[in-house]
């Protein structure tokens, strides 16, 4: 959490910090709040608790009625902010909606840099239809950026999701605004820790089960017919490795974006 606090209170710009208590103990609470009152400095704090165990959902939307600011970012306390996100987000032009940064993805012993290149390419082409890239790739690591009113708009995070939230919320998302309001950017936004007593690490069967329901729905949204969604391991991408999912036809058949041009042909004819 220290270096979580260190890089809010790092920001250029202007930020408020929203910190809700999911269930901590008295002395981790009162832990953190020194840590604030420590490096958080000019950045005015809220500390918000909530009155029993919520899940990640409830904790996210309490935040997210008591924001004041344009932009969200969604912050997970063990993960770091880039330095200069705040000043980025500030200079973007404000018909935007959603901004996806490339992210850091770093242990103790590593620290890989995820591009968002190939990923912008394809939302580009294919952007809000069942090729878009967000349905096959979780390459948006973790903390979501978009505008305040549009998350309020389109209701926040669903509380029955205590894990795995995040993708039901980002297809959301996308799927409510026009697609050039959906903006990549290519510089580190945010860094997510790869920890071993995270959620993603402790509770992944039940995140991957959120993870592939809220896929498949979001899918058949976009009007295709899939039965099922699977995670199907790692795709290397610009040296890499990125999850990747894969959807089940009515004909029985798995497909991947790899399936190229096949599944270019299969998907069209099930949205014809």
């Amino acid at each position: 959490f220290s270096e979580c606090a260190v890089s809010v209170a790092a920001q250029a710009a202007d930020i408020e910090w929203i910190i809700t208590d999911d269930g901590s103990s008295d002395d981790a609470a009162t832990s953190y709040r020194q840590i604030v009152d420590t490096v958080a400095g000019h950045v005015p704090v809220q500390f918000i608790t909530l009155p029993q165990r919520s899940g990640l959902s409830r904790a996210r939307n309490v935040a997210l009625e008591n924001a004041r600011g344009r932009w969200v970012i969604v912050l997970d306390s063990d993960d770091r902010l880039a330095p200069n996100l705040s000043s980025e987000l500030i200079a973007l032009p404000s018909h935007l909606g959603l901004i996806a940064f490339e992210a850091a993805y770093f242990n103790d012993d590593a620290y890989e840099v995820r591009r968002i290149r190939y990923f912008e390419q394809l939302f580009t082409s294919y952007g809000g239809t069942i090729l878009d890239p967000f349905l096959w790739f979780d390459f948006y690591y973790h903390g979501i950026v978009a505008q305040k009113n549009l998350l309020r708009r389109i209701g926040g995070y669903l509380d029955e999701l205590e894990v795995g939230e995040d993708q039901d919320i980002l297809f959301r998302a996308v799927e409510a605004l026009p697609r050039g309001e959906v903006h990549f950017v290519h510089k580190i936004g945010y860094e997510y820790r790869d920890n071993p007593a995270g959620v993603c690490r402790q509770q992944w069967d039940a995140v991957k089960c959120n993870y592939t329901a809220t896929m498949l729905a979001a899918a058949n949204r976009r009007g295709a017919n899939f039965r099922d969604c699977r995670f199907a391991g790692t795709k290397d991408v610009d040296g890499c490795q990125v999850d990747q999912y894969e959807y089940l036809t009515v004909r029985g058949e798995w497909l991947s974006w790899d399936t190229g041009q096949i599944a270019h042909q299969e998907m069209q004819g099930l949205s014809a």
